[in-house]
């Protein structure tokens, strides 16, 4: 039944002319949680205990943008401190 909606949803799309139908092709798959991401905010967590708000918010955002953990600690030190 729900093979027949997906093809059904796909000759639609076709005559509608949208190009990308790939992406309403594929099935919901849930994300596995991984081993590193559980250390990442296990290390996280035990660090804002020593550390301000600035400094955490700081390290995040830098994390957030490709840094490295250590190096995101000693950018922070350097512009907000401990």
């Amino acid at each position: 039944m729900a093979y027949e909606t997906r093809k059904k949803s796909t000759k639609v799309l076709q005559k509608i002319g949208k190009s990308n139908l790939k992406k309403y092709d594929k099935k919901k798959v849930k994300k596995k949680v991984t081993k590193k991401k559980v250390t990442k905010k296990m290390t996280m967590k035990e660090h804002e205990k020593h550390h301000s708000k600035k400094h955490i918010t700081l390290m995040k955002n830098l994390m957030k943008r490709g840094m490295s953990m250590a190096r995101a600690h000693t950018e922070a030190m350097k512009q907000v401190g401990k």
